[in-house]
Order: C-alpha cells, then structure tokens, then sequence
C-alpha cells in the first residue's frame, strides 16, 4: 500500500502574510488574485468536504489488465477523524457489454484486503494482481466497503457514485494547492529599498575587501607593529573587533573590544586610516549595510 499525505488547508485559507512595515515585495499577487486563488482553492475543495457524510471518497478505482489476467486498483481518501486499520473492497468485474465476469468458484464477487494506515485527510492506494484469470474485465463495480479503524471500531459502507471523487478533482486541488504555495512563498520574498537603513547580519553576498579579508587583516597587523603604539611588553595582543560596511564601502561605528585598552584604541585608529574602499553587501542585488566581526591578534614578543 502506498500512503500521500494529503492536508486540507481549510483553517488557512484566508491567513494573510503581513509584512514588516519596512519590507516592500517585489511580484507580490494583489488582494484580487489572492482572493482568487483562496476562492479556488475552497472549490476545488468542496467535493473532499461533501464525501465527508459517507465516510470514505474514492480518487479512483479500476480494473488492471495484463496478458491472459485482470487486476484492481483503489486509491481513496480519509474524511473520517479516525485512522483507517484495514479496509475490504468487495468488488465484481464487468466485460465490455457491462455483464459480470464469473469467477473460478463461480460467483461473481470478490472482497479484497487492504493494510493501513490511513489517517484523516489522507489518501491510501492498492493494487492487486491475478484478481480474475481472464482479460475480459474492463471494469470494477463496487459493491460494499468495510473498514476497521485503530480504535477497534468497524463501519460498513454501501458504495453510491456520490462516493466518487475522481482524478480530475484531486489534480484540480493539487493545482490550488500549489498555487497557494506559490503566493505565500512570493509573499515571504523579502526586497530591500535602495534607502533601507538597516544594518544586517544576515546577507545573500558578504562584503569584500579588495584581496580578501586575509589582506585586510594583514593590513591592520602590519600598520600596527609598524607604529609605536604598541610598546614591548606587551604580549599576545587581542582584540575582537566590529564595524558597519556603508554602502558605499566606507566604514562606521568601529569598536574593539579587548583586555587592552590601548591596544583596542590602536586598533580602531589603523582601521580609521585604511583608506581602501570595500565591496558593500547585497540583498537580492541591492547595496546593504552590513555588520562585520573578526578578532586581531598580534604576538608582540
């Protein structure tokens, strides 16, 4: 038996994404075609709430063939709150002119098992080979329908066409379903205003600094011991150090923060004089300003 989960999102078919005030979103769907698609979505629907009084639907069933055999083929669906244990589909074949079709013990129908489970809002599917050891069936006619539920408790069902549900309705919800997918994943597309003043730790394309940032920390060391700031009795010299990148590559709010406070002012001020322009980051290809972090360490031995 084969299981698709198969979840009926009635309780959110009006939920709404609302955006961050600063958020703008770029092909997001108007309120119109949302509506639309919630619209959609709710009759494509109704036949999987409707079958709800029967206890059982059917997506499909058919006859198999094969060389010199016929087979069968359930797929159905769940509408019931409890959970499908085992499930018998007593069924006849018919031949193309709509006679039954004996079989070898000379009757005409035949009950076939299914295993679960298939829990609610769920669709179960079974195939059987070698049903009738002909290949005259060209149909099934479904007679009764029993199922045993987990907790124990059984239900016979007498099938009526009302029960049928049908391909074409199943597709047609997988489609709003999709569609409904598609809109709130639209809706959770984040674009950035080219004036948004955000400061981000999180982006798409990192800021760069020309030849990496091995070159830029190398830079900072190299100024460092270049300078007279940092005396001779001082060893193992850290800083974690922090900065915004502008969007236009120029660097805001430098902090350091280490045991040495002259070390961490020497720092800032060898930042402050690199006079080298950094590549900004970017958010769906708009210039962002970014958060960097990194620690400079220098053996001052």
């Amino acid at each position: 038996m084969k299981i698709i989960v198969f979840i009926l999102f009635t309780n959110l078919i009006f939920a709404q994404t609302i955006p961050e005030p600063r958020q703008s979103f770029e092909n997001s769907p108007t309120n119109d075609e949302e509506t639309k698609i919630n619209e959609d979505l709710k009759e494509a629907l109704l036949p999987f709430v409707e079958i709800e009084k029967y206890g059982l639907g059917f997506i499909k069933f058919n006859a198999t063939e094969d060389y010199s055999y016929t087979g069968a083929s359930f797929s159905i669906f769940n509408p019931s709150k409890k959970t499908i244990k085992y499930i018998w589909f007593t069924v006849a074949g018919e031949n193309a002119v709509g006679d039954l079709v004996k079989l070898p013990n000379g009757t005409y129908y035949k009950t076939l098992k299914g295993i679960g489970p298939v829990e609610n809002a769920q669709i179960g599917q079974w195939s059987y080979d070698y049903v009738w050891l002909t290949d005259v069936v060209e149909y099934l006619k479904v007679s009764t329908i029993k199922i045993q539920y987990m907790d124990g408790t059984f239900k016979t069902i007498k099938y009526n066409s009302k029960m049928y549900i049908g391909e074409e309705a199943y597709e047609k919800v997988l489609i709003a379903l999709n569609k409904k997918s598609n809109i709130k994943e639209a809706a959770s597309i984040e674009v950035i205003s080219a004036n948004d003043p955000t400061v981000f730790t999180d982006v798409e394309m990192m800021a760069e600094f020309p030849g990496g940032i091995n070159a830029f920390r190398g830079l900072i060391k190299t100024k460092l011991i270049e300078s007279n700031i940092l005396g001779v009795n001082n060893d193992n010299l850290k800083t974690d150090v922090s900065f915004i990148i502008e969007k236009d590559g120029s660097l805001s709010d430098i902090k350091a923060e280490g045991l040495n406070s002259e070390f961490n002012n020497a720092t800032i001020q060898t930042i402050k004089n690199i006079r080298n322009k950094w590549a900004h980051a970017k958010i769906n290809l708009v210039a962002v300003r970014s958060l960097y972090k990194l620690a400079i360490t220098i053996d001052n031995k």
